[in-house]
């Protein structure tokens, strides 16, 4: 999808390399979630990515 990929932290043997763009499904997150500031957050997939 475009210039879209998702990929779990977890999976990266070094994470350092990487950095969020976007946070997604922010409205199904847990009250103790902390999210990056200077992120952008959405509820849901923003259309623009989602095609």
């Amino acid at each position: 999808m475009a210039d879209f990929y998702s990929v779990a932290a977890s999976t990266l043997k070094d994470n350092s390399t990487f950095a969020p763009k976007m946070a997604i499904y922010t409205a199904s997150a847990p009250s103790w979630a902390v999210f990056p500031e200077g992120i952008p957050k959405f509820d849901v997939l923003p259309p623009e990515v989602s095609g």
